[in-house]
């Protein structure tokens, strides 16, 4: 036995001396779980072998057997061997003494950028908007699947929670800055994409997406991860407030500020893609469960963005406005929808602009209902 032993460590010892590597690698032990009629492992009878209806809502042990059967079956084990390690980085800076009072008082002169009908591109480099919510991961191990959750179980954010099965449990991640005023920036790697039935609204109509075997079969595991930074900005929760308008006109200019920080992080700390450009990708952030206003959003990110754009002086950036749908798109350009309201406001200083924009969510549902 004590032979075996001094063997074993010689061996090692040689293969330190060569420059080889040893990694310790902990690998899941599920349970066996039972399939129920619609291919869901499950531990106990579950609520999806009811038939659909407003009481039967998703269980969250569906989402946390999700995201680990993701993590080791897709994400971890096919991209491995791309990284020696695998951290969560984020860049932040410290705003306490800058002078906001120069960036409200420019003028802004117009942000070139286009809107699409389209959902955020799997691009190498890109610069994403995403999670709202003041805890990063959102609803990952509840009841959430959306752009924050589905953006964790298909990136690299998920695993160093998940090679130790103690840190599983800590999602969402708190950061110990509060992301309402102090935002940052996250890099991470995509190494999946999920079937287009486990989104949102999809979840609850298509059965497709309640069948893990389907789900498993579907997945598109991408053989060379993608980088990108997630820019991660806490908007308010709006969704149980009631009345002619959720917002104030404090809650404009503060909505402005954290974005602009966000945008300056960002920015500076950017990976410019394969055309040379920053490219920029933002989207209806906060306008879900949070019950945010698409207008907002889309006003509070063009006039955040070019401040940030403006005040590093970074040539070059390419902005692309995702509405993920035709009924968004056809809300911006209506005649007093976000789009023109911009157009009209190039020439005038920004703090005229955001009460320009407050003004709105008092006169037009359009500008404070949820879309």
């Amino acid at each position: 036995m004590f032979i075996m032993f001094f063997i074993n460590i010689y061996c090692i010892v040689i293969l330190l001396l060569m420059g080889g590597s040893i990694s310790l690698i902990k690998k899941f032990e599920f349970p066996v779980m039972k399939l129920c009629k619609h291919g869901i492992k499950c531990d106990r009878q579950c609520q999806f072998c009811h038939p659909l209806g407003k009481k039967n809502k998703r269980d969250k042990k569906y989402n946390q057997y999700l995201a680990k059967e993701i993590i080791v079956k897709v994400c971890y084990d096919n991209i491995k061997d791309h990284f020696k390690s695998i951290t969560l980085d984020y860049f932040y800076q410290n705003f306490d003494n800058f002078n906001f009072a120069d960036t409200l008082n420019r003028n802004y002169n117009g942000l070139r950028h286009k809107v699409e009908i389209s959902s955020y591109p799997n691009e190498e480099f890109a610069v994403k908007v995403n999670f709202a919510a003041k805890k990063l991961s959102g609803g990952t191990l509840r009841l959430g699947l959306v752009q924050e959750e589905i953006g964790t179980l298909e990136s690299t954010l998920l695993i160093p929670f998940a090679i130790n099965e103690n840190n599983f449990g800590n999602l969402p991640i708190e950061m110990q800055k509060d992301l309402s005023c102090d935002p940052f920036v996250i890099r991470t790697y995509r190494c999946s994409i999920l079937p287009p039935e486990m989104y949102g609204r999809n979840w609850y109509l298509d059965p497709r997406a309640k069948n893990i075997n389907y789900v498993e079969r579907n997945i598109i595991c991408l053989q060379t991860p993608i980088q990108f930074d997630w820019v991660c900005i806490a908007f308010p929760d709006l969704s149980h407030k009631q009345g002619v308008s959720k917002y104030t006109r404090q809650m404009i200019h503060h909505l402005f500020l954290t974005s602009f920080k966000a945008f300056v992080i960002a920015i500076v700390n950017a990976v410019r893609g394969k055309n040379g450009k920053i490219n920029v990708y933002i989207g209806n952030i906060g306008c879900g469960a949070f019950g945010n206003n698409v207008n907002v959003s889309y006003s509070i990110m063009i006039l955040s963005l070019y401040s940030a754009i403006t005040f590093t002086n970074t040539p070059d950036v390419f902005v692309t406005y995702c509405t993920h749908d035709q009924k968004i798109y056809d809300t911006l350009y209506e005649k007093y929808g976000a789009v023109n309201i911009m157009e009209k406001s190039v020439g005038k200083p920004i703090m005229e602009i955001l009460d320009l924009i407050f003004d709105q969510t008092q006169k037009y549902a359009t500008w404070h209902d949820k879309i």
